[in-house]
């Protein structure tokens, strides 16, 4: 902490479980892409966006899914590569509304929904429809 201190720089702790997004995980990430590349995973026919590319998936799906777990996330660059291809709604499932959140403030615009259970989904599958 003194190091960075004296760099001009300040510390926080991250309350997270692992150096996960980060070089921490390279040796994790080789491991991966090496088991991954047995699978023959091919991209979708509906655009999935990488969070390391900000982009759809291509071909190289092992070089960019490992390549998640050890390098940052473009998920700024991500939201907007995805509304600049006409994406205007985005439903986040599962506990919580953080990325509701953050798309909210990237895109005011946009439409955004956070979906816990299956009678929200219906509500927002109404709204959307």
């Amino acid at each position: 902490g003194d190091a960075v201190k004296a760099a001009g720089g300040r510390l926080l702790p991250l309350k997270v479980s692992g150096g996960f997004h980060s070089p921490f995980m390279s040796d994790a990430a080789e491991k991966f892409k090496a088991e991954i590349s047995k699978t023959g995973l091919k991209p979708t026919e509906i655009p999935v966006y990488a969070n390391l590319t900000a982009a759809p998936y291509s071909d190289d799906m092992e070089k960019t899914l490992s390549g998640q777990m050890d390098h940052p996330v473009l998920w700024e660059k991500t939201i907007r590569a995805m509304a600049e291809s006409g994406i205007d709604t985005f439903v986040e499932t599962g506990a919580g509304s953080v990325l509701q959140k953050l798309v909210t403030k990237i895109l005011p615009d946009a439409r955004a929904y956070s979906v816990e259970n299956i009678a929200q989904a219906r509500l927002v599958l109404e709204e959307v429809l």
